[in-house]
């Protein structure tokens, strides 16, 4: 036992070290410069501005406003709660796979999630996801505490765990929704209180949940077909969103973890199959739910399935042969490291560069209006703290600058010139910037010119050092 709490201790502290020692390599983008504005409210502004801004629960804010408080708001700050969920989700897979599997499929479990690609890509981003997948994760051990050893105390724990969760994300209650009702099916009337403390707390979610899903916030999801979504989610569950020698590296994972899945459903005990069964239904369940036509079926909403999946793995893993086990888990754990180490090393398949962009503005000679993409302007405002929204107003600016990010993947690479915005004839073109991650262009009128977000066609449009 001690030389695996070593080994244990050994491994979280390499995936630390992984999720906070590159926690500023990628720039911020969108979505997370989205959540550096909600918490830069008041407290009580931030809980307002939450559903017509957000799509998910509150308690990820909740918790990050008094985070940033302390260690600050800039990018090293905003991200490195999810860095500690992902570090402590480490130990928590170690849990969940001896208790599936014994000592050795845990440790096998810990590797695996350590290495995760798209585990560490969330444990560095200033989003929910990380935080899903800890509670998740700590739920889903409560379950198996409670199913085998029903006492008041341990069904609370699951009930308290799983309200945590699913105060962080809406797909929390698929999983958990499946274990209550495994939980009042074996135990009867010991589990009414605790799955009915659930069962409020999902009532109490549903108003939220429906004024956040009135509108099309969520329609980005549907702008791809649900079969490639359906068939990306085990390629980005095993080697992240997007790598160079993504195609070798999947086909590899993917052997090597169909062997393991099977192992692990032959030989694994009863609680091997029940966690799978609960896996697949809350895989299933969605999906179901997306061909009924309320479509969220996309890989990080379902990002609370990643550890059990690994977890299973690892038990399967450990039933190997010792050499046949141990040399088939380091390749996956070595898969997972390369195609991290090719994310971080590839500019272009790493969230897009803002921060860059906003570099290569430098300072604004005179009264400037940037103009782009609404989701680009946002994650380059992050980095440009004399900028402000113009909003629908007309103002006087000498210089116009047009800024287009390049989106992470490579998948639309074509785009990253895209199509610049045709600007009044008062302004003439005096520089154009394109690099790999971004372009810009940039016009200059002889006098300031009246403009305002409409003129220009983007109504995300900044202001830098108006009114000087």
């Amino acid at each position: 036992m001690p030389r695996a709490r070593l080994a244990l201790a050994g491994v979280v502290l390499a995936g630390g070290a992984l999720r906070f020692g590159t926690l500023g390599v990628q720039s911020v983008w969108y979505d997370e410069a989205v959540t550096a504005g909600l918490v830069r409210r008041s407290f009580a502004g931030m809980l307002s501005a939450i559903p017509g801004i957000e799509s998910t629960p509150p308690l990820f804010w909740v918790l990050l406003w008094p985070w940033t408080r302390v260690v600050g708001r800039g990018e090293l700050g905003l991200r490195s709660l999810s860095a500690l969920c992902g570090t402590l989700a480490i130990a928590a897979a170690y849990l969940l796979g001896r208790r599936l599997g014994g000592t050795r499929a845990g440790l096998i479990a810990a590797a695996l999630v350590a290495a995760s690609p798209l585990l560490i890509w969330y444990s560095q981003e200033a989003r929910a996801y990380a935080l899903l997948s800890l509670l998740s994760l700590l739920g889903l051990i409560a379950f198996l505490d409670a199913l085998e050893a029903p006492s008041r105390r341990a069904l609370l724990r699951w009930a308290l765990v799983s309200v945590l969760a699913l105060t962080t994300h809406y797909f929390a209650l698929f999983p958990v929704a499946l274990e209550a009702a495994l939980l009042v099916r074996r135990h009867r009337g010991a589990a009414i209180l605790p799955a009915g403390i659930v069962g409020a707390a999902t009532l109490a979610l549903a108003p939220l949940a429906i004024v956040q899903s009135s509108d099309s916030r969520a329609g980005f999801i549907r702008q791809s077909p649900l079969t490639t979504r359906l068939v990306q989610v085990p390629k980005q569950f095993l080697v992240g969103y997007h790598t160079p020698a993504q195609a070798a590296l999947t086909a590899a994972a993917l052997l090597l973890a169909a062997g393991a899945g099977a192992l692990a459903i032959r030989r694994g005990r009863g609680s091997v199959r029940l966690v799978a069964g609960i896996a697949l239904g809350a895989f299933a369940l969605p999906l179901l739910g997306a061909l009924a036509g309320a479509d969220y079926f996309i890989t990080r909403n379902l990002i609370a399935l990643l550890i059990p999946a690994l977890a299973l793995l690892a038990v399967g893993l450990a039933a190997a042969s010792r050499r046949a086990g141990v040399l088939a888990a380091g390749a996956l754990v070595a898969l997972g490291l390369t195609a991290f180490a090719l994310v971080e090393t590839h500019p272009l398949d790493q969230r897009p560069d803002a921060r860059a962009a906003a570099r290569a503005l430098g300072p604004a000679d005179g009264p400037e209006a940037v103009i782009g993409p609404a989701q680009d302007l946002l994650a380059v405002a992050f980095y440009r703290h004399d900028s402000q929204e113009l909003g629908n107003a007309s103002v006087p600016v000498l210089g116009l600058t047009w800024v287009r990010l390049t989106p992470e993947g490579g998948l639309a690479r074509e785009l990253r010139a895209g199509t610049p915005p045709a600007v009044p004839p008062a302004f003439r073109p005096v520089a154009a910037i394109s690099r790999p991650t971004y372009t810009i262009m940039r016009w200059r009128a002889a006098t300031p010119q009246l403009v305002s977000p409409a003129d220009l066609g983007s109504p995300g449009a900044l202001g830098f050092n108006l009114g000087r």
